[in-house]
């Protein structure tokens, strides 16, 4: 609106209107010189700086080093309760772990292995080789089998692995540098760190950990939705930079945190340029390789989700086959209920950035849900009545929340329902935005034997006591039926395989 202002000039005592104007008051800007912040420009601007220094860095003026050949061989020590793979859910259970690590740029390939403890009593040696045309050779040396598994996620696995080379990682960040913002400081450890994050092409984010002291890259952080520990940070750390001559620098040492444990500690003990991957590709006397497939599995072929059978081995017994790759969930039917063994989830691949689910997960939940919806459709007029834990890690216990959230009784160990109550207070935000259903659930505990029966349907559950796997181990044994069901006491390849002598004695 149009506001009237009269102005009155005095002059020399003699008052006399001057003129009278009128002034766009309400429409006209008053400008002020004010100095500016721009909090983004700013984060955007540090973020940059601090990744191109430190890739200059790492690159130590072989900004082409990249483009050879490199593998390395790394050992040290991995907790395998840290994510509940161990023998108890609280003690740590160091064991050792050995990696190979290689990048084949020439024929652009991808070569990992690693020999460890996958559980207190499980040694496993697995060989990861992805070639250049968009296939994944998986290979056991040890048992001697090996399979092709490529898929459309299997240049994403490839670059997860090259992203354990730091210039790989930075390299990455300023190729997408709209995303790069500086975060602030932390500690790591006695040291003060810059972070910067950036998101990745599937909108994973990445903090780029700097210190502040001379600006050198430290390391990384992501999350992860982990089925028992939920929303849970990882973090790799990296030490001991040394020069590799035509190549830049390569850190020596490094460690994994998972949450506030540390999960692996490593120190490389082999270094060689010039490798080549394709020789991993080939037959030989010890290990047969299957011919590579005519064709790639394609993104449609991903989502062409199989339907999950449910297969009646006795009498009201029935087995959900693979509700993920190799896991066979039993069922129990009573008259107006079920009863299930296990409620599984997916497994991490921590040696990646960022780690994949081993299940093809999106959510920790979902293995859950998936079993849940599958017995519901099987089942539509019987709930889950009782879910039986075998044992407290992860991939048998992580997809509970589904079920208890439906009311079900948890039968399980004191160890095992623990692990569940510690579940259940942690915060899984990056799952759903819906609350966890507390701590509150129904349960029965499986100190020596226990037994349910409903009507003439009899189930009895032991716990076996000290074994080599897991602390509060449980077995499931239907006597009418003469069925024994158990998980991880033995774990062949071939399912026709017997167990070994040494787990007799607790069988």
């Amino acid at each position: 609106m149009f506001r009237p202002t009269r102005i009155t000039i005095l002059r020399s005592g003699l008052s006399f209107v001057f003129l009278t104007i009128f002034l766009m008051a309400a429409s006209l800007p008053v400008f002020t010189q004010v100095k500016q912040r721009n909090g983004t420009v700013e984060s955007f601007r540090k973020a940059i700086e601090l990744t191109e220094s430190a890739l200059r860095e790492v690159q130590n003026g072989n900004p082409s080093g990249r483009s050879r050949r490199i593998f390395w061989k790394a050992e040290g020590r991995s907790d395998i309760s840290a994510r509940l793979q161990g023998l108890t859910h609280e003690n740590p259970d160091f064991v050792e772990y050995t990696e190979s690590f290689g990048i084949d740029p020439v024929n652009n390939a991808v070569f990992y292995e690693y020999d460890t403890k996958v559980n207190h009593d499980a040694s496993e040696t697995i060989r990861f080789v992805y070639d250049g045309d968009g296939q994944l050779l998986v290979a056991n040396p040890v048992e001697k089998w090996a399979l092709w598994a490529g898929g459309p996620d299997t240049e994403t696995q490839k670059n997860s692995y090259q992203r354990m080379l730091p210039q790989a990682l930075l390299e990455e960040a300023l190729q997408n540098r709209r995303t790069l913002r500086y975060n602030g400081k932390l500690r790591l450890g006695e040291e003060q760190v810059d972070v910067a994050t950036f998101s990745l092409r599937d909108s994973q984010a990445i903090s780029l950990l700097f210190s502040s002291k001379d600006g050198s890259y430290r390391g990384l952080e992501y999350l992860i939705d982990h089925p028992m520990l939920g929303d849970t940070a990882v973090r790799w750390v990296f030490d001991d930079f040394r020069d590799l001559k035509g190549f830049g620098l390569l850190p020596y040492k490094y460690e994994i945190f998972l949450g506030s444990r540390l999960l692996k500690s490593m120190k490389i003990t082999e270094v060689r340029t010039g490798f080549d991957v394709s020789g991993f590709l080939s037959s030989s006397d010890d290990l047969k390789i299957p011919d590579r497939p005519s064709e790639k599995r394609t993104e449609a072929d991903s989502r062409k989700k199989p339907a999950i059978p449910v297969e009646k081995i006795d009498e009201g017994v029935y087995l959900v086959r693979n509700i993920r790759g190799g896991f066979h969930v039993l069922v129990v039917e009573f008259e107006e209920s079920l009863l299930i063994v296990d409620a599984p989830a997916g497994y991490h691949e921590l040696q990646q950035i960022p780690a994949s689910d081993w299940a093809g997960a999106k959510k920790s939940s979902e293995v859950g849900e998936r079993l849940l919806n599958v017995l519901k459709n099987r089942f539509p007029k019987k709930p889950v009545k009782y879910v039986a834990l075998t044992h407290h890690h992860g991939d048998h216990a992580g997809g509970i929340h589904p079920f208890i959230k439906a009311g079900a009784t948890i039968v399980a160990s004191r160890e095992t329902i623990e692990a569940v109550e510690n579940s259940l207070k942690r915060s899984f935000r990056l799952d759903s935005s819906e609350p966890l259903p507390g701590t509150d659930f129904k349960r029965q505990y499986v100190s020596d034997k226990s037994r349910i029966k409903e009507a003439d349907v009899v189930v009895e559950l032991r716990n076996v006591g000290k074994n080599p796997h897991s602390e509060g181990m449980v077995v499931v044994y239907l006597p009418r039926q003469k069925l024994l069901y158990q998980s991880d006491l033995f774990e062949p390849f071939r399912e026709d395989a017997e167990p070994s002598a040494s787990r007799l004695p607790v069988m």
